[in-house]
């Protein structure tokens, strides 16, 4: 199958998706504003740089132009939001089936559907989400195919050994954002800012380090607190350096809505790095998650970490983290995907050999 793997700026979750539909032998042709050395674009069939004005506008006009160049060699198209908006442009210049995969929702962050995420319900064929909440979510909304997608890691990435612990404490990978006044192009999260939080973390004894996903927000204040900000890494040396550390954490400084429903990236970096994950303000579908693959914690105040990492001291979580790995990886989903673009091309789905099709891991 021949595949366009849209994704604007570059999520590494669009990435994983793409590098696993490769492996399975399919041609993949990457459409991105961001090729940098983080994500290796190179390991595509073909890739298309998208570009924006200064403004950090994109321009529509040129997506159209890349897509129709190349729509007779493509039968499906993965488009990845956010923006929501691609859905509808790439649309507007082809009647191939179109996938669109959903990592955010605007209308659980900010409480109501704009325009955009409902012109992509009503653009696309099909859609793939990263997690159980979601596809409910989508359900409520569409009677089209949808498909749980977890955003693991590709065992081509996989560290072939552990690292010993070098660093007792706490990893956190991610967006971070700094107090400085940011463009709105450039615009983090609030749910990103770690600062306060880190040092009260900090206070209980713990070490905090973070390896940053870019480097556009001004984080030089995290310094002061005593975390230690590392990064970025290209990915196979992000997920390499993880397993030196002693648990990795996954949530938000507060609980935001950004969370009802996430199941986010590096959830399973730790998981492929042997790392035992703590969950704060992550949100249900993680806490879930987590307590029922035996992988982590689920924190209730913060003054509980010193505790929380002995007990996995005592448990050998690192050992038992590890062990796991493997059945987490992005090979496990990718049947899922290879049979959503079937059922939407018309194509017969692959089947396992007692007749029911492969759903590897929805339930957990």
């Amino acid at each position: 199958m021949r595949i366009a793997n849209f994704i604007l700026h570059s999520c590494i979750r669009a990435h994983k998706i793409g590098w696993e539909m490769r492996r399975r032998g399919h041609q993949v042709i990457l459409f991105s504003e961001n090729l940098n050395y983080v994500h290796p674009w190179f390991k595509y069939d073909v890739a298309v740089k998208l570009y924006a004005t200064p403004d950090g506008d994109f321009v529509y006009d040129q997506i159209r132009q890349a897509v129709k160049t190349l729509d007779h060699m493509i039968d499906v198209y993965h488009i990845h939001n956010e923006p929501d908006w691609l859905v509808n442009v790439v649309r507007s210049v082809t009647d191939k089936p179109i996938v669109y995969d959903i990592h955010d929702m605007k209308s659980i962050r900010e409480y109501v559907v704009d325009e955009w995420e409902e012109k992509a319900f009503k653009d696309c064929d099909a859609f793939s989400v990263v997690s159980k909440r979601y596809k409910d979510l989508v359900k409520e909304r569409s009677n089209k195919p949808v498909e749980e997608v977890l955003s693991c890691v590709n065992k081509e990435f996989y560290p072939l050994n552990r690292c010993k612990l070098q660093h007792n404490g706490i990893v956190y990978e991610g967006g971070l954002k700094g107090s400085q006044p940011q463009t709105e192009k450039w615009r983090e999260f609030d749910c990103r800012y770690w600062a306060p939080t880190f040092n009260d973390i900090l206070k209980t004894g713990t070490p905090v380090w973070a390896y940053r996903g870019n480097t556009v927000s001004d984080v030089s204040e995290y310094g002061n607190f005593g975390t230690m900000i590392m990064g970025p890494l290209p990915y196979h040396a992000l997920v390499n350096n993880l397993t030196a550390f002693e648990a990795g954490l996954v949530g938000s400084p507060q609980p935001d809505p950004m969370f009802d429903g996430a199941l986010p990236n590096k959830l399973f970096e730790y998981i492929a790095a042997g790392l035992p994950i703590l969950a704060w303000n992550a949100g249900d579908s993680v806490n879930e998650f987590i307590l029922a693959t035996g992988t982590g914690a689920v924190l209730d105040n913060l003054e509980e970490i010193p505790d929380v990492l002995n007990e996995f001291k005592k448990m050998n979580m690192r050992d038992h983290v590890w062990s796991l790995r493997h059945y987490w990886s992005m090979d496990s989903q990718g049947e899922k995907v290879e049979n959503l673009y079937k059922k939407i091309t018309g194509e017969p789905s692959i089947r396992k050999s007692n007749g029911k099709e492969e759903n590897a891991h929805s339930s957990y």
